[in-house]
């Protein structure tokens, strides 16, 4: 788990328990389908667990945006420890969660700026968890058990909590396993900038020094800039070293994923009419 953080009280980051929703009770395990039509994923899960939707920041730069358990409508968060101070770890995150629950929540890091390609990033090129699932395990930790799975996909770093507070029925925690292997991605995340950047940024040449865009802006010498045009995202990437003439390239990236390279008059660069 992440170490633990101080965050001040003027943030107001807690836990909420509106967008929640829950399907009638069943004696045996049923499964209903979540889909976020945002970022494009889907999941399976018991259909008496408990669903909540409201995007809620933890850590400080953690959003997290759907978490489902099998007792109640809530997302752990931040716990206020003092006048001042809120927390977040195991020791707060047991006290929110109800004894016997298992419980998972989805998000991702968005802060502070960091990079979101580049050689030190491996983009998961899969649709499902199946691979990390093989290498990743739970641990025990301050009377939970603690599952942490993060990988970067689509120029975003995904963070999946799982936190089982014991005594937990068998049936609960066989629920969350299959709860975590049915985790799939859906296509692609169509007219998302970020993405776009992605798809665009594996077709510049060498001579752009691909590595320098790492992220959305940059600085004056390394800037990459992006403008929707319907479903589809034009991105321009532009080098303006001292010692040369700034050189631009210009890619549309499709609502599929086609990457095409927009040309000027001007064979030293690209740039979008």
């Amino acid at each position: 788990m992440k170490s633990k953080l101080l965050l001040c009280l003027a943030l107001g980051l807690s836990g909420g328990l509106v967008g929640c929703s829950t399907a009638s009770h069943t004696n045996s395990i049923q499964w209903a389908t979540f889909t976020d039509t945002t970022r494009h994923f889907h999941l399976q899960y018991p259909a008496t667990w408990k669903i909540n939707t409201e995007t809620i920041p933890v850590m400080h730069y953690r959003l997290v945006f759907v978490s489902l358990n099998s007792v109640e409508c809530f997302t752990v968060g931040n716990l206020q420890t003092s006048e001042n101070t809120w927390q977040y770890g195991s020791a707060e995150t047991i006290k929110q969660l109800p004894a016997g629950a298992a419980y998972m929540d989805i998000g991702w890091w968005e802060g502070p700026p960091g990079p979101r390609w580049g050689p030190d990033i491996h983009e998961m090129e899969a649709a499902d968890l199946s691979a990390l699932l093989k290498t990743n395990h739970e641990e025990k930790e301050d009377g939970l058990v603690v599952r942490q799975v993060e990988f970067h996909k689509w120029g975003r770093s995904w963070s999946i909590m799982v936190y089982i507070r014991p005594p937990v029925s068998r049936e609960n925690h066989y629920a969350m396993e299959k709860v975590l292997n049915s985790f799939h991605f859906d296509g692609v995340p169509s007219g998302d900038p970020v993405w776009a950047i992605g798809e665009a940024r594996k077709h510049l040449p060498h001579e752009a020094d691909p590595n320098q865009f790492t992220n959305e802006g940059g600085s004056s010498v390394y800037y990459v800039s992006t403008t929707k045009d319907g479903d589809d995202v034009l991105v321009t990437f532009t080098k303006h070293l001292e010692s040369e003439s700034k050189k631009t390239w210009s890619f549309r990236v499709t609502a599929i994923g086609t990457v095409v390279p927009i040309a000027s008059e001007d064979s030293s660069s690209v740039k979008i009419p």
